[in-house]
């Protein structure tokens, strides 16, 4: 089955189907017009952006072979934000328990019940290129070159998204402080004395 014109891709993971969304609005089109409600929904979890995956279930089975479902969650995160982790958390769901609201964005559920499986991208099938294998059939995911993003930890996130009123709770010294006090050098602590 060929995937080009189609808003997914498809790969072929044991005796399924495995349907790869392209885009938000594409996700969209896979999640409530192509997929039925017994197949199953995967997605990396933790609200990190990336596509939608439907498991083709038309013998409407209970439980999935575990195989399929681990190389499924591995599709889902190499198709995500989160390709370069080593280990990433899916949720994976019926796609009758995937919902969307009234003028939520493209690409954006909200989903009912689910459970959840944690996976290596790099184990995602057909996802790597025979030339650079590593002998086991499977190459490394392949790294941008261009990227200067470094991995930023949630509390410094959370630091600097709130930056006036959360700086008094770093601890003096620490690492998040120095971060925070290098990248701004002309605030100071609340209560501080102004220098002179």
């Amino acid at each position: 089955m060929s995937s080009r014109g189609r808003p997914y891709r498809t790969v072929r993971v044991g005796e399924f189907d495995v349907l790869v969304g392209r885009g938000d609005e594409e996700n969209d089109i896979l999640t409530f017009d192509v997929a039925e409600p017994d197949d199953l929904w995967l997605h990396v979890a933790g609200g990190m952006p990336g596509s939608h995956v439907v498991v083709r279930n038309p013998d409407r089975l209970a439980e999935l072979p575990r195989e399929v479902i681990e190389g499924a969650a591995a599709l889902a995160a190499w198709y995500s934000k989160a390709r370069n982790a080593r280990k990433v958390d899916v949720h994976l769901c019926r796609v009758a328990d995937v919902s969307k609201p009234r003028g939520m964005p493209p690409g954006k559920v909200l989903l009912a019940r689910w459970k959840r499986v944690r996976v290596a991208p790099s184990d995602a099938p057909g996802t790597s290129a025979p030339e650079a294998s590593d002998g086991g059939g499977r190459s490394p995911p392949a790294t941008d070159q261009n990227a200067t993003r470094s991995e930023v930890s949630p509390r410094r996130v959370r630091l600097w998204r709130n930056w006036g009123a959360s700086v008094p709770r770093a601890r003096a010294g620490s690492r998040v402080t120095r971060v925070v006090m290098a990248i701004w050098p002309s605030t100071r602590a609340r209560g501080a004395p102004r220098q002179k």
